[in-house]
C-alpha cells in the first residue's frame, strides 16, 4: 500500500521468522549471447567462410560445451543438478564402464561455471570414441535419463545428449600401424596436385616450409585427437592418456 507498510511488514516478528526457515540463497548468472546463424551467403579467400548474421535466440554460457573440447570428441552428454562435491574422477569412474579405453580423467570432463566461476550443476562428458556416448545414454534411459542419487554424489543427476546443430562428419575406420599413420601424417604430398607444389616453389615457398606448416596445422587440428589419437595403438604421444594433448 505505502512505503510505511512495507517497512512495517518487513520489520515484523513473522517476516523476520520467516525469512530466517526461507535461509539465503547464492543467484548465479552467466553471460549470454546472440545467436550466429549462417546467412546464406559466403565470403572471405576463395569464398570459402560462411558468412553469418545475429539470429533471435540468446545463448547462455554453460548451454553447450566450449568449442575445443566438443569437437576433441566423438561424442558429448550433459549432466544436470550435480552436487558442488562431485569431481573429474568421480564423473570418469562411473563413465569408465561405457569407454574402450581409459578415460581422460582431466581432459574429457568440462564444469559449467558462471561468471564467477562457481559451480552451476552442470558438466560435460566426452568420449573418445563413437557410439560410446550414445551406448551410455541408451543404457540410462531405463532410468529416465537420471544417475541414481549416491551413485554420482548426493544428487539425482539429469542426463541429456549434446545435438550437432551443423553436424560435424566424424568417420570411423580400421586401425592403422604406425608406419601408416606416421606416412598419412607427414606424407602430405600425396594429396596435393604436384603442379600446385612446383607454383608455390616458384613463388619462393620451399617444400620444408610447406613440410612444417602443414604438420604444425594437423597436430594443431582438434578433431586430430577423436580420429587420430582415439586408439591407443595409433597414438603419436603414448605417454600420455587419450586427449592428453588438449589439457
Amino acid at each position: 500500500e505505502s512505503a510505511d507498510v512495507a517497512d512495517h511488514l518487513i520489520g515484523s516478528d513473522i517476516a523476520q521468522q520467516r525469512l530466517v526457515e526461507f535461509g539465503q540463497h547464492r543467484i548465479r548468472y552467466s553471460k549470454a549471447r546472440r545467436e550466429l546463424n549462417y546467412s546464406g551467403f559466403h565470403g572471405g579467400p576463395g569464398g570459402q567462410d560462411r558468412l553469418r548474421k545475429l539470429g533471435s535466440r540468446m545463448v547462455v554460457d554453460g548451454d553447450m560445451p566450449t568449442k575445443d573440447f566438443f569437437l576433441s570428441h566423438a561424442g558429448t552428454l550433459m549432466l544436470r543438478n550435480l552436487d558442488p562435491s562431485v569431481t573429474k574422477d568421480d564423473i570418469s569412474n562411473f563413465f569408465q564402464t561405457y569407454c574402450t579405453l581409459p578415460r581422460d580423467r582431466e581432459g574429457s570432463v568440462e564444469f559449467a561455471t558462471c561468471h564467477k566461476g562457481l559451480p552451476t550443476g552442470k558438466a560435460y562428458v566426452g568420449f573418445d570414441e563413437l557410439g560410446e556416448a550414445e551406448t551410455a545414454f541408451e543404457a540410462l534411459k531405463a532410468s529416465g535419463s537420471r544417475i541414481a542419487a549416491g551413485d554420482l554424489g548426493p544428487n539425482s543427476v539429469v542426463v541429456r545428449t549434446v545435438k550437432e546443430l551443423n553436424k560435424v562428419n566424424r568417420e570411423s575406420r580400421q586401425t592403422r600401424s604406425d608406419e601408416e599413420l606416421l606416412d598419412n601424417l607427414h606424407n602430405w604430398e600425396q594429396y596435393v596436385d604436384p603442379s600446385d607444389i612446383d607454383e608455390l616453389v616458384q613463388l619462393g615457398i620451399s617444400k620444408d616450409a610447406l613440410d612444417e606448416a602443414l604438420r604444425a596445422i594437423r597436430y594443431q587440428n582438434p578433431t586430430f585427437a577423436s580420429l587420430d589419437q582415439a586408439l591407443r595403438d595409433e597414438t603419436t604421444n603414448p605417454d600420455k592418456e587419450v586427449g592428453g594433448m588438449y589439457r
